[in-house]
């Protein structure tokens, strides 16, 4: 999703047109580079774009330069009518963002750039959720990712001439059908094809969610899930329905090592429902988890099971995996540091804000560009209150 790249939020979303109309109104911002300890950037390309009733407006687009110290300026911009606007830089072929502010705010939008890389060391998954649901003759998968890019540079993936780079690989179990991806996996930028899901979006440093959704057959009253772990992950949990067991648990490790484990279950409840679930720590990357679920077929399933409740479940859990990521910040440029009791307060608030805009997008009451705006804004100010509490 190229067009839309990370936006900050420098004002609540609420205050962001509660500004008076103005003719003559400014803009200032300034750009940084994030690999090299927030350098100022002189001498680059900013283009203003202007953003209008949840889209971006064709007819407000402005370019400058910025100066000796890395500082841009617009000026005799147009203000009102639910009108905003965000500067974007392209660095490396990569786009980066800044806060989406309207004119004449006192607030200055930052945007920092990095340096690219095609190697993954500083990328691990440090949550993986994996949701079970079983139909008619089938088990349906949902996968929750939570991803952390923990060093300074923008990761690419291959760079080959002629080629789509490719920055993250999900490795599908066999047999997996009726794909489809979501959180930041875009359909239009990922790639579906010989028992994998690839990414085509660089991975800026920070964190990054994707979901992908598949169906697996039952053999009998049995499923085998088996699949190879893409990165080094800190956590993998399952959640499975009351009718389905498990059979059998293994891993094996890429030395060959292959060992079984005894899952020890806890129950957990989703919106009245109740649910088993069992986790597993530090798996290496290249790994392959393979378990055999039992209780199929079960009750018709619908994808709409994935619907609020689930995700508003995966999320709350995913929201942990902040505090181990210690993301390098994207955001505004900090005021003066906050008693820790009141950030704790707004990051809590954030993340019941970010769960209530996930229900309203998963019932359709929120058009994606819109969701997609106002997530990335609350998830950049999460990050930035985390490096302030030093989690």
């Amino acid at each position: 999703m190229k067009a839309k790249a990370k936006l900050l939020l420098g004002v609540p979303v609420a205050l962001l047109f509660a500004f008076a109309p103005q003719q003559n109104a400014y803009f200032t911002g300034r750009v940084v580079n994030g690999s090299f300890q927030d350098k100022p950037v002189k001498g680059v390309t900013v283009v203003l774009q202007g953003y209008r009733q949840g889209q971006d407006d064709a007819q407000l687009v402005f370019e400058t330069k910025t100066g000796d110290r890395g500082f841009f300026r617009f000026d005799g911009l147009k203000t009102g009518d639910e009108l905003a606007y965000y500067p974007q830089v392209t660095y490396g072929n990569v786009r980066y963002t800044g806060a989406l502010l309207p004119a004449g705010s006192d607030s200055l939008a930052l945007v920092r750039i990095f340096e690219a890389t095609e190697s993954d060391s500083a990328i691990l998954t440090s949550m993986n959720h994996v949701l079970f649901k079983p139909g008619t003759g089938l088990v349906q998968v949902r996968e929750v990712y939570q991803l952390g890019n923990r060093g300074l540079l923008t990761f690419v993936g291959s760079t080959e001439p002629g080629k789509t780079g490719v920055s993250l690989v999900f490795p599908l179990p066999e047999r997996a059908d009726a794909v489809s991806v979501g959180g930041e996996l875009m359909s239009c930028c990922t790639i579906i094809k010989d028992g994998k899901v690839s990414d085509t979006m660089e991975f800026k440093p920070g964190i990054k969610q994707a979901v992908v959704n598949y169906e697996l057959p039952s053999d009998g009253d049995q499923v085998v899930f088996s699949r190879q772990v893409m990165l080094d992950t800190e956590l993998m949990d399952f959640y499975l329905p009351r009718s389905l067991s498990i059979v059998q648990v293994k891993i094996l490790e890429p030395g060959g090592h292959e060992r079984e484990i005894t899952p020890t279950m806890e129950p957990f409840d989703i919106r009245g429902t109740s649910y088993q679930r069992f986790a597993l720590d530090q798996i290496d990357e290249g790994s392959v988890v393979t378990m055999v679920l039992a209780g199929v077929p079960g009750a018709p399933a619908d994808l709409r099971i994935f619907g609020a409740g689930a995700v508003l479940l995966l999320l709350a859990i995913a929201f942990y995996a902040f505090r181990r990521l210690r993301p390098v910040p994207v955001a505004t440029v900090p005021t003066a540091a906050s008693d820790a009791g009141s950030l704790q307060e707004r990051r809590t608030q954030l993340i019941q804000h970010l769960l209530h805009l996930d229900d309203r997008f998963e019932n359709g009451e929120l058009p994606k560009e819109k969701y997609m705006l106002y997530r990335e804004q609350m998830l950049q100010q999460v990050e930035e209150i985390d490096r302030l509490l030093g989690n």
